[in-house]
């Protein structure tokens, strides 16, 4: 990430969504360590957890029991988010709790959803770190898309690979349908599109936006658009060895090829007993 760590020491916030397509991956430990990696380089940082069913970011933080949670927002028992950000061990982090165990908390409704996002926006910090629940709802995939920086953890194991690749292409026809989902022809496009071919192939986004092209090409341009600028990092957890290093390059080849859009893989991370001690212990 050294060719974006110029763009850190300016004011303008940043918000960086940190997202998966399964749970077991290690994304919560890998928001709290970039939360506290941020905050040490002397910028001010919230860490949001947004996983609002099984919230657990503030247990890498050595938070055992936050008194305000997300919850208290998202229902409007507290109007202001501000008054539940809690101050956490690191010197400049600051926390937003999500909930876990309450019924109904981890599907905000519309206006609720973007109520946060609204909020998120509009913290006088540096940087938000989101963490995001594992999966694909459109709650999650919308999140993430608000964000000005995105990044994916996923782990080298099969399912988790297939994940990350079905998440990313969720994202893309989430934006897709936000472009043309007014038109009828279009929509009959897209919806045709999602359904993988007899033999299991997915639709290349190319070639649907070449059938795109000829009913709205002014959709096309603004597609094209978040095609240039959406250009999420990726990060392959807890290698066991070294040639798994690769599949971080395989997705990238495979989301240019089917989803025509750049993925940056930035690294690896090796399996390390330590990080389970450090959880157990509540010491990021």
């Amino acid at each position: 990430m050294n060719h974006k760590n110029k763009n850190i020491q300016n004011h303008r916030q940043r918000i960086w969504a940190v997202g998966s397509g399964k749970g077991g991956v290690g994304k919560s430990q890998f928001a709290a360590n970039l939360s506290i990696l941020l905050a040490n380089l002397d910028q001010s940082v919230v860490g949001v957890d947004l996983d609002l069913g099984n919230a657990n970011m503030h247990t890498f933080l050595g938070i055992k029991y936050p008194q305000k949670t997300l919850i208290d927002f998202v229902t409007g028992k507290i109007k202001d988010l501000n008054e539940i950000i809690i101050d956490t061990p690191i010197y400049n982090l600051k926390l937003i709790c999500g909930s876990s165990g309450v019924v109904g908390s981890a599907n905000p409704v519309h206006a609720q959803k973007l109520k946060l996002i609204r909020y998120l926006e509009n913290l006088h910090v540096d940087n938000v770190v989101v963490d995001l629940g594992a999966g694909t709802s459109y709650n999650t995939i919308d999140f993430f898309l608000s964000a000005t920086d995105h990044i994916v953890v996923t782990t080298p194991d099969t399912i988790a690979l297939q994940s990350i690749y079905n998440f990313l292409r969720i994202c893309v026809f989430r934006k897709l349908h936000s472009i043309f989902r007014k038109n009828w022809k279009t929509n009959e496009i897209l919806e045709k599109a999602k359904i993988p071919t007899a033999n299991g192939v997915n639709v290349k986004v190319q070639t649907i936006l070449e059938d795109l092209h000829k009913i709205d090409p002014e959709g096309v341009k603004k597609f094209r658009e978040f095609q240039k600028n959406f250009k999420p990092w990726l990060i392959v957890n807890m290698l066991l060895k070294k040639s798994e290093n690769r599949l971080g390059f395989g997705i990238k080849e495979v989301v240019k090829r089917y989803l025509d859009i750049d993925v940056e893989y930035v690294g690896s991370i090796s399996y390390d007993n330590e990080i389970r001690e450090s959880l157990s212990i509540g010491v990021p």
